[in-house]
């Protein structure tokens, strides 16, 4: 049998205490070690941060104030950046904030350091430092709460009877925080008037708007307010108006006779920086560019709109024997023809509907369905709508007359409306006067933009959600917004 020799680490005592410790170059156990080395001394345990009470920014020194949510990671690195002078003989490990009750006007930053005390001697070290919540007044706020101190206006428009797509940019803009750099907002009946303390962040502004909806810039006008002769100074005004395109999602429009593709009666699917539009006759998607809507000639208006929609109910799938065939294989869409009724009246009429969408209705029969379309038999269109058109071209190229009397479905029914589990935030626009609620039908609007929310998870994604405190769930039947909103919903 071999022997195997086993090698063990000697124990020395600690020349300060007199502990059995393993051996290091300074021959002290760690206790000994913190009370002769102080590796935080000259670090600041207290500081003061500038905070202003209106907004919530925080000062970075010198001038710039700078919007942070309370222990988010942007207000990690403001304190990291006032405490980071005194670690420079440090460092740092390891950062974190400590809870602490946000009236207390407190936050806590404990703070992991590392130095080498001696070679091959390195003592770590976590540390608390405390900083406390200086209220203050940022420039921007004190210019808002300032009358007429506003140097450049945006000015955005729609000339539509409804704030659908002002829903979805107000939540777009406080996603991205551009509205921390306005001075004002006003709302208008058409539109809103965004006040901003300086031409530089209303360039960036009107480039911001280009980018999430399918707009054009009007141009420029400026207006001298005073001037100074003797230090040979002027005080301007500028005013930017920004259009958006007159079109929305499900929107039913008639593309100018002529133009490249030949394009009929077209609907509006998605709408982002340009129109996503879809030929009702052949199935074809295609774009328009705000800037060829604008000065191409083709400014043409909507000849129905959702709130123009009307509810059928569905009876049956007419005009196949089988499932509905796609024009192309490569486009979502399938066409078909559907026997509707008219929910709610009395007279119970049966009609011809025509949708892009047959996909979604091939059991019908087996359950109620109710569908949104555009009642082309009872809707009165002029002929300059029709941008050179006859209603008989039209609906022969679908193949439809009116004879039969057409139905354009665009959607489903989502059924009553329902409590959500999430909210969203929204901005602290003044109205202009007491009228403007009163020009169209808020609340309406509003919920069609939530529906509109829920079924698209593209759109979804450019905005904020927050967990709705007041939700109170339970009911049978209900869709589980959890599951349709996974992994989206930010915790408040």
């Amino acid at each position: 049998m071999q022997f195997v020799p086993t090698h063990t680490t000697g124990k020395i005592h600690c020349c300060g205490c007199g502990t059995l410790i393993d051996p290091n170059p300074m021959n002290m156990c760690i206790g000994c070690i913190r009370a002769q080395v102080d590796i935080t001394e000259g670090i600041e345990r207290k500081q003061v941060i500038d905070w202003c009470r209106t907004c919530g920014s925080y000062l970075n020194p010198p001038k710039a104030w700078i919007f942070a949510e309370r222990e988010s990671q942007q207000l990690l690195g403001l304190c990291l950046a006032r405490v980071r002078p005194s670690l420079r003989n440090v460092r740092l490990i390891n950062a974190d904030f400590i809870w602490t009750e946000p009236h207390s006007r407190r936050l806590l930053l404990k703070i992991l350091i590392q130095k080498e005390i001696m070679t091959g001697v390195v003592l770590e070290q976590e540390l608390e430092i405390e900083f406390t919540e200086n209220p203050h007044i940022c420039p921007n706020c004190t210019l808002a709460a300032t009358e007429n101190t506003w140097k450049a206006q945006v000015q955005v428009r729609q000339r539509v009877d409804h704030k659908r797509t002002f829903f979805f940019l107000e939540q777009v803009i406080l996603k991205s925080q551009e509205h921390l750099q306005t001075v004002s907002m006003k709302e208008y009946p058409d539109g809103v008037d965004f006040f901003f303390g300086s031409t530089n962040h209303a360039d960036r502004f009107v480039k911001f708007i280009r980018q999430c909806v399918p707009c054009i810039n009007r141009g420029q006008s400026e207006r001298v307010m005073s001037s100074d002769l003797a230090n040979n100074t002027i005080d301007k005004r500028f005013t930017y108006l920004v259009e958006i395109v007159p079109l929305c999602k499900n929107d039913l429009f008639v593309m100018p006779k002529g133009t490249p593709g030949g394009h009929g009666m077209c609907l509006v699917t998605r709408v982002t920086s340009v129109l996503h539009c879809l030929d009702l006759a052949t199935l074809q998607h295609f774009m328009i560019d705000p800037k060829e809507y604008f000065t191409n000639s083709l400014g043409f208006r909507p000849i129905r709109s959702s709130n123009q929609a009307h509810k059928f109910e569905v009876s049956y799938m007419a005009g196949t024997d089988g499932p509905p065939v796609a024009v192309d294989p490569n486009v979502p869409f399938t066409r078909g023809e559907m026997v509707l009724y008219e929910a709610g009246s009395a007279a119970c009429a049966e009609l011809v509907g025509y949708t892009h969408m047959a996909h979604l209705y091939r059991n019908v029969e087996e359950v109620e369905t109710f569908v949104w379309g555009y009642d082309l038999s009872t809707a009165v269109i002029n002929e300059c709508d029709l941008n050179g058109w006859k209603s008989e071209e039209l609906l022969g190229r679908m193949g439809m007359n009116y004879e039969r009397a057409p139905v354009i479905i665009v959607r489903k029914d989502r059924g009553k409306p329902r409590q959500r589990k999430f909210r969203l935030n929204r901005m602290a626009v003044e109205q202009q006067d007491d009228t403007v609620a009163d020009n169209y039908n808020y609340n309406a609007d509003y919920e069609e933009f939530m529906n509109e929310l829920e079924e698209d998870p593209e759109m979804r994604g450019q905005v904020n959600l927050f967990r709705d405190p007041h939700y109170r769930g339970g009911e049978q039947g209900q869709v589980d917004d959890a599951e349709l909103l996974a992994g989206e919903l930010e915790k408040m």
